[in-house]
């Protein structure tokens, strides 16, 4: 593994909305949902990439949904679509890349730190923020980054961080602080919840002791070992319901592994034969996971709501680019290539027709619907 790649892959796993568009995709939730040979499928309807999207969302109540797209890494784009007819309204206060905007000015935009390549809409306090929605607390009032600290004079060759600072950021006040420091480890922040904030060892060059989980109280500085270390080397993204879910980045299958937060024990879950990643969980707290053959490109979208069987909602004999799924009141969302898709109660996939053009990032979920 070059240095390079470990630089894009620890890239993409310090961000919950990274993807790199090249295609296009449609979907029509009418057609019937086929099991895959490799999984116990549940019967239900699956999206094909050959049919128009519908204007309307099987939601009923006045919904906006936040959204960003982008050209580079640096946020282009971002505003509010509503779900009644499609209509993208930009918003000019979600260019985090310029400092200036937004009052207080928010930290954690620049370099070196794992903060999101899109913001996510921070509805308690009505403003973007830098930072992916499991960073942000449930009550939008703080979010945590992981700041790089690189050594200082001429670097031969490629160079991991000298250390690394945990920070925490008053969205109010723009207060920055930082509450952990380490030199032995390349940490990063998972989610911000109510108990504190989950962090795990990401990887640099080599792979060799990544993964574990830990609980840092912000307010003391001090560690809990949730998972002290984790042969699978398991990519720890997203927790929800007391739950941890992760792929392994090491595995030919990418395995979908399941962390009990109370507990500390892991175990796996089906995943597609193929190699996958996980977008996020659905409304029930199960994972969405997207499954690239690597050498024909035909992609699939699993949602694996069962220990024992899982259910393909989307399969496409050519390369499509998910971004990752959000879940809020008016239900499961996802980003693609060039739409956006609804996650439906009943398992299917409702594709959602905009006038929001997508640039090479796709069109990116920034967070939960909110009220038009």
């Amino acid at each position: 593994m070059t240095v390079q790649s470990s630089m894009r892959r620890l890239a993409a796993g310090l961000v919950v909305l990274a993807c790199a568009g090249c295609g296009s995709v449609a979907g029509n939730s009418g057609l019937p949902r086929t099991p895959a040979s490799s999984q116990n499928a549940s019967p239900a309807r699956e999206a094909s990439p050959s049919a128009s999207p519908s204007s309307q969302p099987t939601t009923e109540a006045a919904w906006k949904l936040p959204v960003a797209t982008s050209s580079s890494g640096n946020t282009a784009t971002a505003g509010f679509i509503s779900l009644s007819d499609g209509t993208f309204d930009p918003d000019h206060q979600s260019d985090l890349a310029n400092n200036s905007v937004g009052s207080p000015p928010l930290k954690g935009t620049w370099s070196r730190t794992n903060v999101a390549m899109f913001p996510t809409y921070d509805l308690p306090q009505h403003r973007w923020v830098p930072v992916s929605i499991q960073q942000l607390t449930p009550d939008g009032a703080e979010y945590a980054y992981a700041e790089w600290v690189m050594p200082t004079g001429p670097a031969n060759g490629p160079t991991p961080p000298a250390a690394i600072r945990i920070h925490v950021v008053d969205v109010l006040t723009a207060l920055d602080r930082v509450v952990y420091t380490t030199t032995k480890q390349l940490l990063s922040v998972v989610a911000f919840l109510p108990d504190g904030i989950y962090i795990t060892n990401q990887c640099w060059e080599g792979c060799g002791g990544v993964g574990g989980m830990w609980l840092l109280n912000p307010s003391t500085g001090q560690l809990k070992t949730i998972l002290a270390s984790d042969s699978d080397h398991t990519d720890w993204r997203w927790i929800s319901k007391g739950v941890a879910w992760g792929t392994d980045p090491n595995s030919d299958n990418n395995n979908v592994h399941r962390l009990d937060i109370s507990t500390g024990s892991v175990s796996s879950w089906p995943s597609p034969s193929k190699p996958a990643a996980l977008l996020g969980v659905d409304s029930q707290g199960f994972p969405v996971v997207v499954a690239q053959d690597p050498y024909t490109g035909a992609v699939e979208l699993w949602d694996e709501n069962s220990p024992t069987s899982g259910t393909r909602i989307f399969a496409s004999p050519t390369y499509v680019d998910f971004s990752s799924s959000v879940s809020g009141p008016c239900g499961t969302w996802i980003g693609s290539t060039d739409r956006l898709y609804e996650l439906t109660s009943s398992g299917s996939l409702q594709p959602l027709a905009t006038n929001m053009v997508a640039q090479s990032a796709g069109l990116i979920v920034a967070g939960p619907c909110v009220p038009a």
